[in-house]
């Protein structure tokens, strides 16, 4: 029974957070995909910053 309510608060108390990526389509057809982890700290999993998404987009883009 704690199990069941332990979950439910975990569900009702859940935030949404908003994280951001970037993929790219190719002039060849194909797609890459921005791999994040190099520029996250540690413990950290999504990249939160939504402009240094669009940043990182734009300049690959304008290569």
């Amino acid at each position: 029974m704690c199990l069941i309510v332990d979950r439910e608060r975990a569900i009702r108390d859940h935030k949404p957070v908003n994280h951001f990526g970037a993929r790219l389509k190719l002039a060849n057809g194909g797609a890459a995909e921005w791999r994040t982890d190099p520029w996250l700290p540690e413990g950290t999993l999504y990249v939160l910053d939504r402009a240094l998404a669009e940043r990182v987009a734009l300049t690959c883009k304008l290569k």
